[in-house]
This record gives C-alpha cells, structure tokens and sequence, in this order.
C-alpha cells in the first residue's frame, strides 16, 4: 500500500536510506542508553541478567535468522528484530512503574523483555 500510494521522491534510495538510518538510530539510542545505565538503575544482579539475556538471545537468533529472512524478507525482518529492543525498553518501563526491586514479577519482565 505505502509502495503504490507514497510520492515518487521517498521511493528514492537515499530517502530509504535516510529513513533506515533514523530508525537505527533511534532504536540503539534507546537500548544503549539502558544498557550504559543498567548497573545503577536495576542494580548489579539484575542489570548482568538482563544483558546476558539480551546477547544470549542475539546469539540464537544469528543461527536461524538467514531462514527468517527469507521466508518474511528484509522488512519483516528488521520490524520483528525491532520489536525485541521495543520490548526491553518497555519491561525497563514497567519495572519503574511498578516499584523495581520491590516487585518480584518486575524483574522476570525486564529479564524476558531483555530476551
């Protein structure tokens, strides 16, 4: 729909270019401000959780994500990979919200959220 109905000159791939690039950088904004501020905000324990969760998750994922890609293409992809910064953020919220270290279901969220 966006393809057929969109002007010509955001077709064009230095706008796609641009646009992908603020996308990034947004997304990683966000992650790596909560991951530079991890240790002070959750505390030591749940901060190492959480990370780990994250790069253990990155780790599976690089194994099945050539079949992903091409069984939902690049797009769907990205969007599905976006998401799983977009669930961290939200846990990480959440956990605020919530009352952090008093709520024991808090720090389970951010620890999936981080996965």
């Amino acid at each position: 729909f966006i393809a057929t109905h969109s002007p010509s000159w955001y077709r064009t791939p230095v706008v796609q270019t641009a646009a992908l690039g603020v996308v990034f950088f947004f997304v990683f904004a966000a992650y790596t401000t909560i991951q530079f501020y991890a240790a002070s905000i959750y505390g030591s324990n749940l901060a190492s959780d959480s990370v780990s969760a994250v790069y253990f998750t990155f780790t599976l994922t690089c194994l099945v994500a050539p079949g992903i890609i091409n069984k939902w293409g690049c797009r769907m992809a990205m969007f599905i990979g976006v998401l799983g910064y977009a669930s961290l953020v939200l846990a990480s919220l959440i956990y605020f919200l919530c009352g952090g270290e008093e709520v024991r279901w808090a720090r389970r969220l951010v620890v999936w959220g981080g996965a």
